[in-house]
């Protein structure tokens, strides 16, 4: 069977499977620009000398070491299936700064062949495979895909642009990776994977309530109250094991540090990586008429969907009393009366005694899972549906659901595109892995009850603050 029939195969393959999953042309369009999002390249057009250029690409790969070494690792992997299987007589010169017109089909059967519920026979048809075939994940399908995107579109300078036919110079023209039928496919996939048992991949959102349970154990913690000098002396009489055992895994700079990071995701809809790399230079304090109330404004150097400047501020006021529980304000005094430090990073490294690492290096977001995990275990949540996307997820429900407010304003406050076309801020709202916001017997029982005292209109509805 030739290349082409192989194709033709696949482009049958990945239209029957769309259609018959209800694929829409809005969620192909989310997810080709959660990519370009992803990724966020300029290609030089200057005349600046190739040596130069060279040094400053290397410099300036938008990933770190360890993840440049993955992508690395994965697009070598690509080159080597598909010059096993035949698909092209010399695998090197898949990625490189002029692709064929057939990539995308490239990608697609790379992807397939590792992870996908389905696979290609030779003799011309898609076969199901057995359950006792090892699969990969549909995150790892992800992240072949994201190795792919940055193959082309970082190191070999081919941009966030979508893969398109140049009807003027009849070639083709952009990142591979970014074609619509990649993008159809991988959301065919997914919805796949969740058919074959495979959790969602998206985060649980936190809610109100549960940030406040978070908050109500942490600062009612017998640790919490407790000096720094006490606290090391108090872990210093029992061993490791012990601690873990007794449930001290964390003490009152760990908790206070808990109860920032999260104010901060949730009211701002930062990123995780995002609120671990503040400095104390970033939270500037404002002065305001009234004395008695507290202003801070967030100015983040960066941001992984804004790299450019113009990054607007977050401008953060005090929050009633009942609403303590959701205060970055308030949560950054605590942290700043127990550490006593002002400079460099807000968020490090907790050592062994609860003692803080230095201010040179942040926290990693993978600490803060495992912290944050640890302390749903605490008020007796599975942590396994939660992730550190959680936060921004759950801010944003906040701020529709209970806070009334607009769509647009809220993509404003997050730093994100305006633009409505493709309702992009729905995933953020709406997703299979939350709670249910009301039990479904009670949905049209109107004797019930809901939501917690309004301090506005002083009645028990939606509209109260939670």
């Amino acid at each position: 069977m030739s290349d082409y029939q192989v194709f033709e195969t696949l482009q049958s393959f990945i239209d029957d499977t769309s259609s018959k999953s209800l694929t829409t042309d809005i969620e192909v369009s989310d997810d080709i620009e959660e990519e370009q999002l992803a990724l966020k390249a300029e290609k030089s057009t200057d005349d600046t000398s190739p040596e130069l250029l060279s040094s400053v690409h290397a410099v300036s790969r938008g990933v770190s070491d360890e993840t440049h070494t993955t992508y690395q690792r994965l697009m070598k992997k690509c080159e080597q299936f598909l010059q096993d299987n035949g698909y092209l007589d010399n695998a090197a010169t898949f990625f490189s700064e002029s692709p064929s017109r057939l990539a995308p089909y490239h990608l697609i059967l790379w992807i397939q062949d590792a992870c996908d519920t389905v696979k290609y026979d030779r003799s011309g048809s898609y076969i199901e495979r057995p359950s006792t075939e090892v699969r990969l994940s549909y995150t790892h399908a992800m992240k072949m895909r994201a190795a792919a995107t940055y193959g082309f579109g970082r190191v070999h300078q081919l941009g966030d642009a979508a893969w398109r036919h140049s009807p003027i110079s009849d070639t083709w023209e952009g990142n591979p990776s970014l074609a619509s039928l990649v993008s159809t496919y991988m959301v065919s996939l997914r919805r796949r994977k969740v058919q074959a048992g495979e959790a969602p991949i998206s985060a649980r959102a936190v809610t109100p309530e549960l940030l406040k349970q978070l908050w109500n154990h942490n600062v009612h913690s017998p640790f919490y109250s407790m000096s720094q000098v006490d606290f090391e002396a108090y872990v210093a009489k029992q061993s490791k094991s012990e601690r873990l055992a007794n449930g001290v895994w964390c003490g009152p700079r760990g908790l206070r540090l808990l109860n920032l990071v999260y104010t901060l995701a949730f009211t701002c809809l930062l990123r995780i990586d995002e609120v671990l790399k503040i400095q104390y230079q970033d939270l500037i304090p404002i002065s305001e008429k009234d004395a008695s109330k507290a202003v801070l404004k967030l100015q983040l150097p960066f941001r992984k969907t804004d790299q450019h400047g113009d990054i607007k501020p977050f401008i953060l006021h005090e929050m009633p009393k009942d609403m303590m529980h959701l205060c970055p304000i308030r949560a950054f005094a605590r942290w700043v009366n127990a550490t006593n430090t002002n400079e460099g990073f807000i968020f490090r490294r907790i050592a062994s005694g609860d003692r803080l690492g230095e201010g040179s290096l942040s926290m990693t977001a993978e600490a803060f899972l495992e912290m944050f995990r640890m302390n749903l275990l605490d008020i007796g949540v599975d942590p396994a549906p939660y992730g550190t996307d959680s936060f921004r997820r759950g801010g944003c429900q906040w701020m529709s659901v209970h806070l009334r407010k607009p769509w647009r304003d809220i993509c404003e406050w997050g730093g994100w595109s305006t633009d409505l076309s493709y309702l992009t801020i729905v995933k953020y709202l709406i997703s299979g892995s939350d709670e249910p916001t009301e039990r479904r017997e009670n949905y049209f029982n109107f004797e019930k009850l809901v939501g917690e005292h309004c301090t506005y209109c002083g009645r028990r509805c939606p509209c109260g603050f939670q």
